[in-house]
């Protein structure tokens, strides 16, 4: 196979980028627009310029986006304190404080404000505020009529809104260049023609602070952001106003101010960007696109939309909170749900099924080891036992399945691992202690194995008892014994017994690496629990020699990479480029099925773990290393690595005060993900960066309405922690 330069998108290839590129260099760019227009319609008009220049499609997806709506939300802010502070009709101002505060507002929601507010204002005596108004309704002919038709930019801002939603909300990262090129340098014509027909106001109308500072053109923004020091535990809004001609001073804030980020504590320009809604009434988002960052705020930092929204009417508050374009998100982050959930994931490994069932059905009692090497998919085999996890159709009929998975960050002295099991005991058997006391494990026996043994024997007869199975099995699975780290007995293999002390209809899967892999020390338990005996038999996987493995990978291959001629020869490149294990073969399938890379590209890969790095590497070159899309990435993956780590610490040191929370963490929920973040679960921003880096999550649906995101490749947190 040809070695090929990879790409993690042909946006990244040195023709897609110098074709950009040779576009920014001939587009009809407005100098006024980046000179002389209001600093947050400037700065975001110009970066798009720049991302252009340096050949960055992706992140000039996104900055069209930003575009779009610092052009929307401007006219609508001053339009809206205008009418607010200049209009005598108090129903009016409180159905225009409704639609501002009455819900979390989408785009579309601001588009459809500013459109009803220039019905209003497109007549009004003030010359700048009516030619703010004629950016999206037509000065009618007809004096009767109170606003004429939707303007050319008008029109075109709908159509990017709706572009946005399908081209943001599927990851542009995902899709080929061709499919959106085109339909974005078109967009950037269009916008220059609209933009070049706009009135000019801003010789007589000025933005400008509390202090004076004028916030006119491009550059401004960026001085001042650069020259300021972080303050990030203080608390400093400082007003904006607009003048007109005439002298007069538009008060823009509360709905546009100078505020001191929670994100890096710089004072830059932040839109209110609506409430909360549901959880929180008083909770206010505010969003600076100079830097990305968006923060939510307890009302008293905004007194005055709180009393604005104490003061609106409850019948005039909308009952909808559909956003528009959620139907695009919906489907989106429906679509990532089913390809990275555990089950999509999941490819019934019979070859390791088979002889632990025969094993069962032939013993009476006994130990069966798999031995494998890391990343092979040992986990996600233990996981298909488990019935509740509904992976896979159950082992056999009448057998309790009950499942302990190690991690190498995790201390397990005795109190943690038997706390964990007795809670997975009884979620998995399904109950509460009643007028009967549930099993107990006795700590203080001198002979921890056997009271091991009655201990879960006692759990059998419960699950025999509770559901009408006298003849019911156990299968207890302790998956990753490789990855325990040792602390003061007793622990986990002090307790772990020998398969001639296993009661009757009792059976234990262990599974680690192979024992040659292993510490010596937990080679040397290993080898007692598995020393062959009539109750004890297992499977060795070899990555070279297992046929049945790596037909298993080859069926996974099949499944997500459309089928050429080359197949063959692809998968063979796949193998070696993944060294054969599961975890990276996986990898690369999504690779070859979701993003840019192709087979020719295969043999330029590196191998293995340094995956992780080609595919971050590819993705700051992709967004560009300083752009704020990066950055919002980079605080993706940082958010659920924290977390993730927070847990296991959380775990430990339940641990050593024995407790254990109800069930193994499995993620962030997307609403408590998407606050971290500074954002609403439904945000466009939100949704492409979820939808992008999809290849490295793993997403669960806990319950119908609560979905968890966690990082899905086993080492990527500790990756992240080295870079």
């Amino acid at each position: 196979m040809p070695n090929t330069p990879a790409f993690l998108t042909r946006a990244n290839t040195k023709e897609v980028r110098q074709e950009v590129r040779d576009f920014a260099q001939n587009a009809a760019w407005l100098d006024t627009v980046i000179n002389d227009y209001p600093a947050p319609i400037a700065h975001e008009y110009y970066r798009l310029k720049t991302v252009l220049e340096e050949g960055l499609l992706v992140t000039a997806v996104l900055q069209l986006k930003d575009v779009v709506e610092v052009l929307i939300k401007f006219p609508a802010v001053v339009m809206a304190q205008w009418l607010l502070t200049h209009q005598d009709d108090e129903t009016l101002k409180q159905k225009t404080w409704a639609i501002l505060l009455g819900k979390k507002l989408s785009l579309g929601d601001w588009q459809r404000i500013a459109d009803e507010l220039a019905k209003e204002l497109v007549r009004c005596e003030a010359l700048e505020i009516a030619s703010l108004a004629q950016w999206f309704r037509q000065l009618p002919n007809n004096s009767q009529v109170k606003a004429g038709r939707e303007t050319t930019l008008q029109k075109l801002l709908k159509d990017l809104i709706q572009w946005r939603n399908e081209t943001v909300g599927h990851g542009a990262l995902r899709l080929h260049v061709e499919d959106y090129f085109p339909e974005l340098k078109n967009h950037i014509i269009h916008l220059n023609d609209a933009l070049k027909n706009l009135p000019t106001i801003w010789q007589t109308a000025q933005l400008y602070s509390f202090t004076s500072e004028i916030l006119h053109g491009a550059a401004c923004l960026q001085t001042r952001h650069a020259d300021q020091d972080d303050h990030p535990h203080q608390d400093e809004t400082l007003d904006l106003f607009w003048q007109l001609a005439t002298g007069e001073k538009l008060l823009l804030s509360p709905l546009l101010a100078l505020r001191r980020c929670t994100v890096c504590g710089k004072q830059d320009v932040f839109f209110f960007d609506g409430r909360d809604g549901k959880e929180n009434k008083y909770k206010l988002a505010f969003l600076d696109y100079f830097a990305g960052h968006k923060m939510m705020r307890a009302g008293h930092y905004a007194p005055e939309l709180a009393h604005a929204l104490r003061e609106i009417p409850p019948d005039l508050l909308p009952h909808d909170t559909e956003e528009i374009g959620g139907d695009f998100i919906k489907t989106a982050l429906d679509k990532l749900l089913k390809e990275k959930s555990l089950d999509a994931e999941y490819l019934s490994p019979t070859y390791l099924r088979q002889p632990l069932a025969e094993f069962i059905t032939q013993h009476s009692r006994g130990i069966f080891y798999l031995h494998a090497p890391a990343h092979v998919g040992k986990s996600l085999f233990v996981q298909g036992l488990a019935v509740e996890a509904g992976l896979d159709e159950p082992l056999l009929d009448n057998l309790l399945v009950v499942t302990f998975h190690l991690r190498r960050e995790y201390r397990y002295h005795l109190n943690f691992f038997i706390d964990y099991l007795g809670q997975n005991f009884r979620n998995t058997v399904n109950v509460q202690a009643g007028s009967q006391p549930l099993p107990e494990f006795d700590r203080s026996a001198k002979n921890l194995p056997q009271a091991f043994v009655e201990w879960i024997g006692k759990w059998l007869a419960v699950y025999r008892q509770v559901y009408q199975l006298p003849h019911a099995k156990l299968l207890l699975c302790v998956d990753g014994l490789d990855e325990f780290t040792f602390v003061e007995s007793p622990h986990i293999f002090d307790v772990l017994p020998l398969a001639a002390l296993l009661g009757e209809n009792c059976y234990v899967l262990l599974t680690s690496r192979p024992t040659n892999e292993c510490a010596p020390k937990i080679r040397r338990y290993l080898s007692l629990l598995t020393a062959r005996s009539e109750n004890v038999s297992g499977f060795t996987v070899n990555m070279q020699k297992t046929t049945a493995y790596l037909q298993l990978l080859r069926a996974y291959f099949d499944e997500r990479v459309p089928y050429t001629p080359n197949n063959a020869a692809v998968f063979a490149e796949v193998l070696a480029r993944g060294k054969r294990r599961f975890l990276y073969v996986a990898l690369l399938c999504d690779l070859l099925r979701d993003y840019g890379v192709t087979a020719a590209q295969l043999p330029s890969l590196p191998q293995g773990e340094a995956l992780y790095d080609f595919y971050l590497k590819q993705m700051k070159m992709t967004l560009g290393a300083d752009s704020k899309q990066w950055a919002f990435f980079q605080q993706v993956l940082l958010t659920l690595a924290a977390a993730e780590l927070a847990a296991m610490e959380e775990d430990n040191l339940l641990a050593s005060v024995r407790g254990v929370r109800e069930e193994v963490w499995q993620g962030l929920p997307l609403s408590v993900l998407a606050e971290w973040l500074g954002d609403s679960p439904q945000s466009a921003r939100v949704v492409f960066a979820l939808s992008s880096l999809k290849a490295v999550l793993r997403v669960e649906r806990r319950s119908v309405s609560a979905v968890h995101y966690r990082l899905g490749l086993k080492g990527l947190t500790t990756f992240l922690q080295s870079v």
